[in-house]
């Protein structure tokens, strides 16, 4: 089913030859899209991720990134930032909250990078007039697992903002798998002592044993 995927706006006859900017990491890949694009009869240019707003106004931008972190979601938004068009997004990250991140982002529609550059053609060709292929429940249902994330994730930065200087590094040592013992040694400080920090850690965080603290931790690490 094909539906248009901005509530206010209404269809739009497409271009025959419609114009693509072309966004990726990597210029070799930007180029790579780009080339084959213009052999299924789009008008294209291409440049490394940053503000596609520099470069025109074509009828439809294709994004080629990933977005499995808040930082990669960032860079991302700044692309795309007032761009006034729509955009597509091809990626590696798997389908899930992520994705529902990029379409709270405004994208128009989320393609797996395994897809046949056949289904970006008609992504492509969607989005430039004004529709989208994906069901609206569908769009939904992402967007809402990415709020899920969202919130679980602002949760857990709250906790470790609790903790206190010595308690996050009593967390960070755990991370790096120091043991108890030696970190009581590199502080100076009884074992008692250290196990008290880490009780007051978990405490914090809202856990009852050290593998799921380090696990937390190491979540937030990785998607910063």
């Amino acid at each position: 089913m094909v539906t248009p995927f901005v509530a206010e706006a209404t269809s739009r006859p497409a271009p025959s030859r419609p114009g693509v900017l072309v966004v990726a990491d990597e210029g070799l890949v930007a180029e790579t899209v780009a080339s084959a694009l213009r052999r299924r009869g789009f008008l294209t240019e291409h440049v490394v991720l940053g503000s596609a707003a520099e470069h025109g106004r074509p009828d439809v931008v294709l994004v080629v990134a990933d977005v499995g972190s808040p930082r990669r979601l960032g860079a991302l938004r700044t692309a795309v930032a007032g761009v006034g068009t729509p955009w597509v997004l091809v990626t590696t990250t798997e389908r899930g909250p992520w994705w529902g991140a990029a379409l709270e982002a405004g994208a128009s529609e989320v393609v797996e990078c395994t897809s046949s550059l056949r289904e970006v053609d008609l992504a492509l060709r969607l989005a430039a007039a004004g529709h989208r292929s994906v069901e609206p429940q569908t769009v939904a249902e992402l967007v809402a697992a990415w709020s899920r994330v969202r919130r679980e994730r602002t949760s857990v930065e709250r906790r470790i903002a609790q903790l206190s200087p010595r308690e996050l590094e009593v967390l960070d040592s755990l991370f790096a798998g120091t043991s108890v013992a030696e970190i009581a040694v590199a502080a100076g400080v009884s074992e008692a002592t250290v196990r008290t920090q880490v009780r007051a850690v978990l405490r914090k965080l809202h856990v009852r044993s050290q593998l799921a603290a380090v696990a937390l931790y190491a979540a937030v690490l990785e998607d910063s």
